[in-house]
């Protein structure tokens, strides 16, 4: 598991109980190519809108804004624990040998994906 919280990382080796802290967070997110999950600051009261709307029948919600997507998602980034998204070629060995979790897909819309670099989006996989 990875949390970011006071900038320390936090991992449990899946074989192990024991709990593993590393202070230097930075040199494993700058290994994994991590950045940060853009989200708008409105993402709580879009998501219960879409959510709660009688017009369409929502598959799924953008992990960036909370707009509903229509149908299935055709965009994702694949994150880490955070969530944190790392480029979708990333060599998930690397993520194992620190133990941090991969969270999987997050689905995201067509507009939110111009926020990313290329690298980091990824079609959609569920």
């Amino acid at each position: 598991m990875l949390t970011n919280q006071n900038k320390e990382l936090h991992l449990y080796k899946s074989n192990e109980k024991k709990e593993i802290k590393m202070e230097n967070t930075e040199k494993i997110y700058k290994e994994l190519k991590a950045i940060d999950l853009i989200m708008t600051p409105t993402y709580f009261d879009t998501l219960e809108k879409y959510e709660n709307s009688q017009k369409y029948d929502y598959v799924d919600f953008c992990s960036c804004c909370g707009r509903g997507i229509k149908g299935q998602p055709k965009f994702g980034l694949l994150t880490l624990g955070g969530p944190m998204p790392i480029p979708v070629d990333s060599d998930l060995n690397a993520a194992n040998y620190y133990g941090v979790e991969i969270q999987g897909w997050f689905p995201i819309g067509s507009e939110c994906k111009k926020l990313y670099p290329k690298e980091y989006i990824g079609k959609w996989q569920f």
